[in-house]
């Protein structure tokens, strides 16, 4: 329960002294509601270890696309019918996972017709 006159911004600002006084390697806080704050200090990354590549979906679907997984656990999707969609990250960190996670998840639409690849043909 946050004090009168503190904001979210207020714990948000400390997240690195939240963590080193908990003994966690982060910290995460995010309100609930009306003054409550939920502090979340992961022990472990969960993502430290890469996972083998998701099974191809059974039944075609446009979106969102399941391309991994998130910190939870819960499924990561990404929606890519009517959008666009920019992935930057350093070398090595992963950015060319979203993109073939994507297109494996969209195999099957593209199977059924549903979806096409981008290939531009000039007219």
């Amino acid at each position: 329960m946050t004090l009168d006159g503190q904001a979210v911004k207020d714990w948000s600002d400390r997240i690195d002294n939240l963590a080193q006084g908990f003994g966690a390697t982060s910290c995460r806080v995010a309100l609930v509601k009306g003054g409550r704050l939920l502090l979340t200090f992961p022990r472990r990354d969960p993502l430290a270890v890469p996972m083998p590549a998701l099974p191809i979906p059974e039944e075609p679907t446009v979106g969102p696309v399941e391309i991994g997984k998130q910190e939870d656990g819960k499924p990561l999707r990404l929606k890519v019918h009517g959008t666009h969609i920019l992935i930057a990250g350093a070398t090595g960190a992963g950015k060319g996972s979203f993109l073939w996670d994507t297109i494996r998840g969209l195999l099957p639409a593209m199977r059924a017709g549903w979806s096409r690849s981008g290939r531009w043909t000039p007219s």
